[in-house]
């Protein structure tokens, strides 16, 4: 058990000291150092191609995500607290305290908002499994909350507020009034006319390209739509349609209508078979109109529009009940060309939910099983931690591990897994495991006795 855990505690340390250089702008990997560490002497030249997307006051560590980072302090923070209040000695008492600020300052330097609702779960398995201590030793209890307020004090004024900003942005109420207030496109696709059909939380029109080399506009009951056209620009007569615009442009890729509907721009491409919707692989595809989850319409946007892909996902689990489209091929199941709902403009690689990841990567089947086994092990660790007095160095660590397991698989219905976090949380859950199989040998032998 202090094997893993020493490798846990100079992982801790090695993240920290880089997340805290790129916090303050003076990242690693920007470096001529990084650089050497990440390219050999033949490849050096493509280091001047290397792009990093986040600036000062962001941590990606080595995982190239700031939610991944979010992720790995969900499970770090929580460990750190249960070794803090298991040492005795006053000089551990402070390198366990330093330990579990290092891990706080990871995870707000992160500003993954799925990491704080991960760590904020943890806190209140905390007060409930670690009650006793909060009793007994209130000082020693409260200490890393009071530290955890004062680091994030500081780092939110250093930051210009942005801590501030993204606790927030947490708020379910404010997440779905502005989804339910904001106007969007519900479907986009071409019906068996080659019509283009945009239908919108408020109006529907159809767009008909006809053989004069003109759009003609339409309702849904094929009532026509008047409008005025001046040098290749369309307006609308009709005041309901006066956020609809529309345009002729041309670039490297040939001539296309710019169609703009409310804050949404969409480029219509003139092909010889009709009008078309250009992918990101380059090719002019027709935009599809996927299976969705309907109770989510309208609500798309909500959480960084997580909620629009899962959406999207959830129909692919049925096709995917024995056998999965493989590890990593989520990226080809997602219907890349649902141009309605934003897929279409950039690549969708990832569901950011673990278990739709699982689910569609690796089968109903296969997340079934993961999902049995977090249940029986949640159950296993109630029992003995929460019913039972903590008081050996077992009982710490395993109650601590278990917090941490439990803070990243609420953190997982927002991220996703990747390798560079995964492998940890399956090492620390296979500990956990096993300090609950010698809980429950002792506890047969001390009966048996």
């Amino acid at each position: 058990i202090k094997g893993i855990l020493y490798s846990f505690l100079v992982l801790g340390f090695i993240i920290a000291a880089i997340g805290i250089g790129q916090y303050f702008g003076y990242d690693l990997y920007r470096s001529d150092f990084g650089h050497r560490l990440l390219f050999s002497k033949d490849l050096a030249a493509l280091s001047e191609y290397l792009n990093v997307r986040f600036g000062q006051y962001a941590i990606y560590a080595t995982m190239y995500n700031t939610n991944f980072v979010g992720s790995f302090a969900a499970l770090m923070i929580p460990l750190s607290f249960a070794i803090y209040l298991y040492v005795k000695k006053w000089w551990l008492w402070v390198l366990g305290l330093s330990f579990f600020s290092l891990m706080v300052f990871i995870g707000i330097g992160s500003n993954s908002r799925a990491g704080m609702i991960g760590v904020f779960s943890a806190f209140i398995f905390i007060f409930i499994i670690f009650r006793k201590v909060l009793i007994s030793n209130p000082f020693k209890f409260i200490l890393p909350f009071l530290v955890m307020v004062m680091l994030g004090y500081g780092l939110n004024e250093i930051s210009d507020d942005r801590l501030m900003r993204e606790i927030r942005r947490l708020s379910l109420f404010s997440d779905v009034e502005s989804a339910q207030s904001s106007i969007y496109i519900d479907n986009l696709y071409m019906d068996q006319n080659n019509n283009l059909i945009i239908m919108t939380s408020k109006e529907d029109i159809k767009i008909h390209y006809n053989n004069q080399n003109r759009l003609e506009f339409y309702t849904l009951d094929d009532e026509p739509i008047a409008y005025e056209e001046t040098n290749e620009r369309y307006r609308f007569l009709d005041e309901v349609y006066q956020d609809f615009e529309i345009d002729l442009r041309s670039n490297e890729h040939g001539e296309y209508y710019r169609i703009k509907v409310y804050d949404r721009t969409l480029n219509v491409y003139i092909t010889f078979d009709g009008l078309r919707m250009l992918s990101r692989s380059g090719d002019y595809v027709i935009p599809s109109d996927p299976p969705r989850f309907k109770p989510f319409d309208g609500y798309g946007s909500m959480f960084s529009n997580r909620v629009y892909i899962w959406s999207r996902s959830m129909p692919l689990l049925q096709d995917s009940i024995f056998t999965g489209a493989g590890p990593d091929h989520y990226v080809f199941e997602f219907p890349q060309d649902d141009f309605g709902g934003r897929s279409g403009e950039t690549i969708i690689n990832k569901p950011h939910n673990m278990y739709l990841q699982i689910g569609i990567n690796t089968g109903v089947i296969s997340l079934l099983a993961l999902l049995s086994l977090f249940a029986l092990y949640a159950w296993d660790s109630l029992k003995i931690y929460l019913l039972k007095p903590i008081q050996d160095f077992k009982g710490y660590i395993g109650a601590g591990i278990f917090i941490s397991i439990m803070a990243y698989l609420i953190t997982g219905m927002f991220n996703d897994q990747i390798i560079s976090v995964a492998p940890l949380f399956y090492v620390m859950l296979g500990l956990g495991m096993a300090i609950n199989f010698m809980h429950q040998s002792e506890n047969e032998k001390s009966l048996s006795d």
